[in-house]
């Protein structure tokens, strides 16, 4: 009985609204109106959950009148769900991030990462909220909740502001330091030919997770310029800075931003460029 409790949407949305309204009998037609689902469709979910004793019915009139029955073993923990799912909807989201082709485990890793103690622990990450992720058709959304991410948007500039010496000195470090860890792991796996027991995969998962959770919470203030925060208080620092002289914005934030050094991305772009050349003029295999 239990097991095909929520086999049905429309049962759900009947025990949803008689749970936020639980102390009421409502008739068939006030129950089709909140609903909006059509009467036949109500009708047999209703008589379902009085059958299997998860409503009271009642004639007032020539009208039934369903109430939740408060006697039922299952009320208890049914109430304590359907709590958490109304403060669920009470709360607004917004889409952060998308991607197609995800890997399940990586995805994993993400979600494990913005849920975990270590990402506020950290320091740099100002504020604690909800994160949705929506998979379908090998297609991935991300979302945060809104209220909370958007205070952390105004913790997160004025942590930048008040001292960014922290982004060099406190999380450059340990994610070099990770991805240090990252890299021993694949360098043992590659003179192993990437064969592993189980019992050592498995540990393998978690050291990564770890490492990932890592890396992630040192992250963590970028995605707050998914308002533009940081993007339009440089935009208008920036304005202010070249009033009057003979330059673009575009010109002056690309000077800005541009790297000291070649990125780890840059450097490889440039190795394989000169792999190929080597091919090309040499020949042979290369692979390795």
């Amino acid at each position: 009985m239990i097991n095909n409790l929520f086999s049905s949407k429309i049962m759900f949305e009947i025990l949803d609204f008689l749970f936020a309204h639980k102390n009421k009998g409502y008739s068939t037609a006030e129950i089709v109106t909140a609903t909006e689902r059509g009467q036949a469709n109500v009708t047999r979910e209703l008589e379902k959950l009085f059958q299997w004793n998860f409503v009271e019915k009642s004639q007032c009139g020539h009208q039934n009148i369903y109430r939740l029955n408060q006697d039922s073993p299952f009320a208890a923990g049914l109430e304590k769900m359907f709590e958490a799912f109304l403060k669920s909807k009470q709360k607004k989201y917004y889409l952060v991030n998308e991607e197609g082709n995800p890997a399940l485990l990586t995805l994993n890793f993400f979600e494990c990462a913005f849920s975990s103690d270590a990402l506020q622990k950290s320091g740099f990450y100002p504020v604690t909220h909800d994160v949705l992720s929506h998979y379908k058709g090998n297609y991935v959304w991300f979302y945060f909740e809104k209220s909370p991410h958007e205070e952390g948007v105004k913790k997160g500039l004025e942590m930048l502001l008040n001292d960014p010496s922290f982004v060099d000195e406190k999380a450059a470090p340990k994610i070099k330091e990770a991805g240090e860890r990252a890299l021993k792991i694949y360098e043992r796996l590659k003179a192993s030919f990437y064969k592993v027991e189980k019992e050592e995969a498995i540990e393998l998962i978690d050291e990564f997770q770890e490492i990932i959770t890592t890396q992630i919470a040192c992250n963590a203030i970028a995605t707050f310029d998914v308002k533009n925060a940081y993007t339009d208080y440089l935009k208008n620092y920036l304005l202010k800075k070249i009033e009057g002289k003979d330059i673009t914005h575009n010109a002056a934030a690309e000077i800005l931003l541009a790297p000291e050094e070649r990125t780890f991305t840059q450097k490889m772009n440039l190795e394989l460029i000169k792999l190929a050349l080597r091919i090309k003029e040499h020949g042979g295999d290369y692979a390795d």
